[in-house]
């Protein structure tokens, strides 16, 4: 493996981008027990959105980083014909896994558009919010068609990227809104302001009542994790993940009580969400409880997103709220990043290039407006289930996977591009970086130009690669991103 690149704009960029993602990568180790915990009382989920960065991963629905399976493609188009191999995979394997692991606890199917009330509307779809939903309201139809209740349930509605507050509607055409519960309490005479309002007081003023949790948020009270724009639990990923498993183990309780030990929520923003949930037809009872926690989440998160604007300039508002990424991101992996970061495209829309083409035009649109001092910035990732321990391996899952992803960002981007090329394993969502020219040699011309060194699987051959030796590089690179970062953290 070389050692840590020379400087140029776009490596720097690089490097601090990758720096970041070893920085949470170490964190979601270290809290691994915790994700399996919450995995336990959660269902499994499918979420397809649009590639929008804006449209935030699990962070909203308070889901630990890697328990959602995302597909991302331009305005939420999707081919939903089964000729579209790469949806459906990775649609089955969801329906598949709970099959197996969740007996009589089906998974959950949610297609979501986007919408803005203060910035821009979906791109793909000129800002029309109405295309945006009939978008989504179709691939919903079309994964109903295909399974039954029993395997899925399939929820279809509207993210608001201003605040990220959710519109869910379900199969019966019941509706439970997060902005509307909000603003039918405040109307009822219930102040919600704060994130903290959502929650009952004595719960706020004490420490948490389970050790381990109270270990991992730095012995704080509730009340100090939910309040102001640097709130803990939205801001520090350890926090986060240890009450995104205490509030959903505990909501689960109050739910199987019927409400009656609730010691944590506001009883109406409680009843408010219950009632939405015991109305829906047919709902399976025991997906109540994740769904009464996703959307008590949603709207703390909500109120956290507006007091967090309220404090921002227009500038920083205008960054917040529109279109601000700076690169674009295609396979799979990506969940870890911030909001607004990247333009994130999957494999699965049935037609790669025109996904690519849109991220492409947010892309260089967002650069006219806050310039770069170097091309485009593309990121390939694919992501590994299980170990590579052969040569065979490697070239299968990752080689041969990225070479393909290049030829599509070659037909986009042509020669005005930076490439990184990673592959990651999906527990981890750290980014090793590789390439896919022997000894790291020049692409040339003819293939988008490849300014970042680093491969952790330099000289590797059928006859070399073994798992040993790529673990020790593995932990190599993640030394020396480290290390730098320790360097940098000094100066």
């Amino acid at each position: 493996m070389t050692s840590a690149p020379k400087t140029s704009a776009s490596n720097s960029a690089f490097l601090t981008y990758l720096r970041e993602n070893v920085k949470s990568a170490d964190t979601l180790r270290s809290m691994k027990t915790i994700i399996q915990e919450f995995s336990t009382r959660a269902p499994r989920v499918f979420a397809s959105k649009c590639i929008d960065g804006r449209v935030h991963g699990s962070k909203g629905k308070g889901y630990p980083i890697g328990t959602i399976t995302f597909n991302r493609t331009e305005g939420n188009n999707i081919d939903t014909s089964l000729s579209n191999t790469a949806f459906w995979n990775r649609l089955n394997g969801v329906v598949l896994d709970a099959r197996y692991n969740t007996p009589g606890v089906p998974a959950i199917f949610f297609a979501l558009g986007h919408c803005s009330g203060h910035g821009h509307g979906c791109a793909a779809h000129g800002g029309d919010d109405g295309k945006a939903l009939e978008a989504v309201t179709k691939q919903a139809m079309a994964v109903r068609e295909r399974y039954t209740p029993e395997d899925i349930i399939v929820i279809h509605g509207m993210t608001n990227t201003d605040d990220m507050s959710e519109r869910l509607i379900f199969c019966d055409g019941s509706v439970l809104d997060t902005e509307e519960i909000i603003a039918a309490l405040e109307k009822a005479g219930t102040k919600i302001f704060h994130p903290s309002d959502v929650f009952q007081p004595q719960f706020l003023s004490k420490p948490l009542d389970d050790i381990a949790t109270d270990r991992y948020v730095g012995h704080k009270t509730p009340a100090e994790l939910f309040e102001g724009v640097g709130a803990p639990v939205y801001r520090d990923l350890q926090t986060a993940l240890a009450m995104e498993a205490y509030l959903l183990r505990e909501i689960s309780r109050i739910d199987a009580s019927d409400g009656k030990t609730n010691d944590i929520v506001h009883p109406k923003i409680l009843q408010a969400v219950t009632d939405t949930l015991k109305s829906i037809e047919k709902f399976p009872t025991r997906l109540r409880a994740p769904l009464l926690y996703q959307s008590i989440w949603n709207i703390a998160y909500t109120l956290y997103q507006r007091r967090r604007l309220e404090t921002m300039d227009h500038e920083e508002q205008e960054l917040h709220l529109d279109h601000a990424e700076t690169l674009v991101c295609y396979g799979d992996g990506f969940e870890a990043l911030p909001r607004n970061k990247a333009v994130l495209v999957k494999t699965g829309r049935g037609n790669d290039i025109d996904a690519l083409t849109v991220a492409r035009n947010v892309l260089l649109n967002n650069r006219k407006k806050r310039p770069q001092a170097h091309p485009p910035l593309v990121h390939i990732n694919t992501e590994v289930v299980g170990k590579i321990d052969t040569w065979d391996t490697f070239n299968d899952q990752v080689l041969s996977k990225i070479a393909t992803m290049t030829q599509a960002i070659h037909e986009v981007f042509q020669t005005d591009v930076c490439l990184l090329t990673t592959y990651s394993y999906k527990g981890e969502k750290k980014f090793y970086p590789i390439s896919t020219q022997p000894n790291d040699a020049s692409t040339g011309d003819a293939l988008p130009r490849m300014e970042f060194p680093l491969n952790v699987a330099r000289d590797l051959k059928a006859n070399t690669l073994s798992r040993s030796e790529l673990a020790v590089r593995e932990g190599t690179y993640s030394q020396m991103m480290r290390m730098d970062e320790s360097v940098s953290s000094e100066k």
